[in-house]
């Protein structure tokens, strides 16, 4: 019954909003713009089609064990089942590291954004300026984003899933937006 439940909860075009939120995200807007800018200019073009032909052939190996092991799942119950316990238990907790390092490079990548929002780096409160501790600076409000998105995590599936698609629909027309100005800008000059 409760599996029935989660099925009616998480249906297919859930696992889309999901699969193009997590790949559509801060660095979208951030990363992008900066690395462009500042290091590599047009070149950033060739880096996403290397990364794009990375990512094809990742996604031809995960189709391939999906064919060999005909059951649902990720790196590591594929790694289970076919080479071991031991190589399945230190790829999930690589996977917890992965997940760790991207929801804080996400949250630092966002959190200088959030800072304008509230009036500027210099008008924050005390405790969200960002102060350097034993030489390593520390980012209240990435952390503060952090316990903000971990808390909407905990309040339930169908919140959270509301929540993913409602972003992940802005950040989709916010990138056709984008996409047909800077085309049209790009055309007309």
């Amino acid at each position: 019954m409760r599996w029935r439940k989660l099925g009616w909860i998480r249906g297919m075009f859930s696992e889309e909003k999901t699969g193009v939120g997590a790949t559509i995200g801060a660095g979208v807007y951030i990363l992008v713009g900066t690395v462009a800018k500042e290091q590599t200019g047009h070149a950033i073009t060739i880096s996403f089609l290397i990364a794009g032909i990375a990512a094809a052939l990742s996604a031809l190996c995960y189709a391939e064990l999906a064919c060999r092991c005909p059951s649902a799942g990720s790196a590591y119950h594929y790694s289970y089942l076919c080479v071991g316990e031991g190589v399945a238990w230190l790829i999930g907790w690589s996977l917890i590291l992965e997940y760790i390092l991207g929801g804080a490079a996400v949250a630092r990548g966002i959190s200088p954004n959030m800072a304008v929002f509230l009036g500027g780096p210099d008008k924050l409160p005390a405790f969200l300026t960002r102060p350097t501790i034993l030489g390593i600076v520390v980012d209240p409000c990435a952390a503060v984003l952090v316990f903000i998105i971990t808390g909407l995590l905990c309040t339930g599936i169908k919140e959270s899933s509301l929540a993913q698609g409602i972003i992940t629909t802005i950040n989709v027309v916010a990138l056709l937006f984008i996409m047909v100005v800077g085309g049209y800008i790009g055309f007309k000059t």
